[in-house]
């Protein structure tokens, strides 16, 4: 029988807030630090985060005061991490162990998600996938089920949350639109060392209306210049940690 492998416990935009994850999973990274940063999350409201891995997101919006906060996950490793994190938190919570294509009656306020990235025609379907991998790429939930699955969840003008990369900016507004969620705030993310644009910052709102869309001012990333609109480089608020010794 292959040996449980240790947790490791980092800390997520403050040094009091230590979060657990598994090695062989995805790990929280500065995309999950400006998707933190860039939800609004308001006192009662009820949160749902489709593919919430370890539960880092719900964690962070717990100092909100949401009425409550359900995390998605299909793989049992990170269900059981998340449900770790968030035994401490104040808020009531959920983690439903299950293809968020199958959730059906659920509803909520906002839906949050730092989903997989790349397309499966982006990936060597010939090469196995590795767990953390997984994490990356659609190989459980395309760009257009996760759209439509928080749409299906969100109230009217319910708001969704979400970081992509901006190579795919038209197709994230067209899918957004078909399943009537309609952009109303954008943020990209430029990283100063070769002056790319990384990262997309999204709020869409529920049928909402058409007009109104808020650019917010780009976000720069890597080495700051003083500007006062730098994340700080490479982590934005992350530490790793030493592995620990808690194995679930």
């Amino acid at each position: 029988m292959e040996a449980e492998k240790p947790l490791r416990q980092d800390w997520f935009l403050d040094p009091a807030r230590r979060i657990w994850q598994h090695p062989d999973h995805f790990r929280f990274n500065t995309d999950t630090a400006l998707l933190a940063k860039f939800m609004v999350i308001r006192p009662g409201e009820t949160v749902i985060d489709i593919g919430t891995n370890n539960g880092v997101l719900l964690v962070y919006a717990d100092d909100s005061h949401p009425a409550l906060m359900t995390g998605i996950e299909l793989l049992h490793e990170p269900a059981q991490v998340a449900r770790l994190n968030l035994s401490v938190c104040r808020s009531p919570w959920e983690i439903l162990e299950q293809p968020v294509q199958q959730v059906m009656d659920r509803k909520a306020d906002v839906v949050i998600s730092n989903p997989p990235y790349f397309s499966l025609q982006a990936t060597d379907r010939k090469t196995p996938l590795t767990l953390r991998q997984q994490g990356r790429a659609e190989f459980h939930l395309t760009l257009g089920e996760l759209c439509e699955a928080a749409s299906r969840f969100l109230n009217d003008g319910g708001r969704f949350y979400l970081v992509h990369r901006p190579d795919r900016l038209q197709e994230i507004l067209t899918v957004l639109e078909k399943h009537h969620l309609i952009v109303k705030r954008l943020q990209l993310v430029y990283d100063r060392r070769d002056s790319l644009c990384k990262s997309l910052l999204v709020e869409a709102r529920k049928n909402g209306r058409t007009g109104g869309l808020v650019m917010e001012p780009p976000l720069w990333i890597g080495v700051a210049a003083g500007d006062g609109n730098e994340e700080r480089s490479g982590d934005s608020g992350c530490r790793l940690g030493e592995p620990d010794t808690l194995a679930v």
